[in-house]
Order: structure tokens, then C-alpha cells, then sequence
């Protein structure tokens, strides 16, 4: 009987033996699956955070102007050159860059000038995103114009938004097939919501040693970035006046160092580094009229220069 209870003893040991060991096992893979999930969820949120950095870089923030493009042609009075291009009438289209004479040589050495007071900017070529499309539309201001809403300074060699020689070209490409003595930039809008100043700096700073290697002998003019109106500015968004005027601080100094002249064309249109009410309905994309003080502080400051 005793031998009985001791082999009941040890069956029922040995079960609860079992069940526990049964147990840690089954905790053991509930803990692998679920640190196995969070590795997951961790490498999947990682992945998420550098598409979005990315695609920050990337994106337009300020979907661009109202206005419609148009295909109007620009011709500059007759063009000399010391190399063995000859001399002849350039033809761009403004905006777009179509034109069906489109000039493709060097473009340096060029000396291209105007005795027409209109056609002051005749030898300029201006490159910027929707805010510059609709100053050169309301001022209708006789120049070249490579110019595409929402582009910013990387997407300037990426994106292919500018037709020239039958062939679609980035906004860096149809500038190296361009002649012209000075070109006036203004980027920035659209990269307010970049995760790094120093990126949008390091990246304006390439367009600038392209510009000066293509065309050493051309004027660079670093426009400031226009401000927004107090309602866009507060509203939450990228777009903020704060982080424009950090930019602002930056190209300065950017201009300084690479031997370009900043331009600080907020002054013309701005108050306290606020656009006004009235200067553009969406607070950002500003009317004819401030875009015309825009060209009045052009005039007066660089084209003396």
C-alpha cells in the first residue's frame, strides 16, 4: 500500500513537473513573439521616419500660384560673344523655357546688354517656385524665367520641368544651356518644412558653385525669402515666419561667403517681417501691386551693380 501512495506521489510530482516546465515554455514564446513584435513595430516605425524625412525634403509645401502659365516670348536685342559661338538673337520663352531658337553654347565670356530702359532684365535669367512665376507674370518684365511651383533647391536638379531644344530639361540643366550675365534666385518657401537648415544651405550652396563654374563671369543675386501673412504664419503649419527669418539670417551670410549679393526684397514688401493683409489673398502668392514694389526694389538695388 505505501509502495501504491509513493507511485501516486511521484505521478502526481511528476505531472505538476510537466505542467509547470509546459508553462515556461509557453511563456518563453509568448515573450519571443512579442519582443519579436516590438522589433518589428520599432523597424517598421524607423523605416516610416526615414521615408518621411525624405519625402520632407522633397515636398512642395506651398502648392504654387493661382495663375496659369503662359508661353510668351522674350527676344534679347543681338548677342556677342569672344569665343567662335558668333553673335545672334536669343530667343526663351518665358517660364517655361520654350523657345525655338533656344542659344546652347558656352555660355561664357557673354555680353549681353540693352538700351532699352524695359528691357533692363533682358540679361538676367530668373529662377525660383511659384512666388517668382507670379512676379514675372504681374510685372510682365522682359527676361528668362526658369520657374516651376513647388520647386525647391534639390528638386532644381531633379525635376524636369523645363522645355528647351525639344528636349525636357531640370531648372540646372536649361541654366547651363542659357546665356545670360546675371541670374536672380529665390528658393526657400518650400523647404521651410526641411528638418535641417543646414541641408537647404548645403544645397543652395551647390546651385551657387554650379552657377559660378558654369558661368564665372555672371552676377549672382540671393533674393531673401518673402515672409507670409500673420493668419499663414500662425496657422500651424510649416510655413512660419520665425523659421523664414532664420533662413533670411543664413543666405546672407551664404552671399557673403560666396561672393554674391543678397538682395533683401522682404524690405519692399513686408513690415516687421510680415506681409501684409492686402498683399496677397492666400498670404503667401503676392498681387500686382506688391509684386510690382518687388520690381521698383530690383531696379533700384541691383541694377547698378
Amino acid at each position: 500500500m505505501r509502495q501504491n501512495r509513493n507511485r501516486v506521489r511521484l505521478q502526481k510530482r511528476r505531472k505538476m513537473f510537466l505542467m509547470q516546465q509546459k508553462r515556461k515554455r509557453r511563456r518563453r514564446r509568448q515573450q519571443i513573439f512579442m519582443r519579436g513584435t516590438a522589433a518589428a513595430m520599432l523597424l517598421f516605425a524607423f523605416c516610416i521616419s526615414i521615408r518621411f524625412i525624405h519625402m520632407a525634403k522633397d515636398r512642395p509645401i506651398v502648392e504654387g500660384s493661382t495663375q496659369e502659365p503662359v508661353t510668351t516670348e522674350v527676344s534679347t536685342t543681338e548677342t556677342s560673344t569672344t569665343e567662335s559661338s558668333g553673335t545672334g538673337n536669343v530667343k526663351e520663352t518665358l517660364l517655361t523655357g520654350r523657345g525655338d531658337d533656344t542659344t546652347t553654347g558656352s555660355v561664357k565670356n557673354m555680353d549681353l546688354k540693352s538700351d532699352d530702359k524695359s528691357n533692363d532684365f533682358s540679361d538676367a535669367v530668373f529662377v525660383g517656385d511659384s512666388r517668382t512665376e507670379g512676379f514675372v507674370l504681374q510685372t510682365g518684365i522682359q527676361t528668362t524665367a526658369y520657374v516651376h511651383k513647388g520647386l525647391t533647391v534639390a528638386s532644381a536638379y531633379t525635376a524636369k520641368v523645363i522645355h528647351q531644344d525639344d528636349e525636357d530639361r531640370s531648372v540646372m540643366e536649361a541654366l547651363a544651356r542659357t546665356r545670360y550675365n546675371r541670374v536672380y534666385l529665390m528658393f526657400g518657401i518650400n523647404e521651410t518644412g526641411w528638418i535641417s537648415n543646414d541641408i537647404f544651405i548645403s544645397d543652395y550652396k551647390q546651385i551657387i558653385d554650379d552657377i559660378k563654374a558654369q558661368n564665372p563671369s555672371a552676377k549672382i543675386f540671393i533674393q531673401s525669402v518673402l515672409p507670409v501673412s500673420k493668419a499663414v504664419s500662425d496657422s500651424g503649419g510649416y510655413v512660419r515666419n520665425d523659421k523664414i527669418a532664420e533662413y533670411n539670417k543664413r543666405l546672407e551670410q551664404l552671399a557673403a561667403d560666396e561672393g554674391a549679393t543678397f538682395v533683401n526684397v522682404q524690405e519692399a514688401v513686408s513690415t516687421d517681417g510680415v506681409l501684409p493683409d492686402d498683399a496677397a489673398t492666400d498670404g503667401i502668392h503676392l498681387n500686382k501691386k506688391y509684386c510690382e514694389k518687388w520690381l521698383t526694389y530690383l531696379e533700384e538695388h541691383t541694377l547698378d551693380k
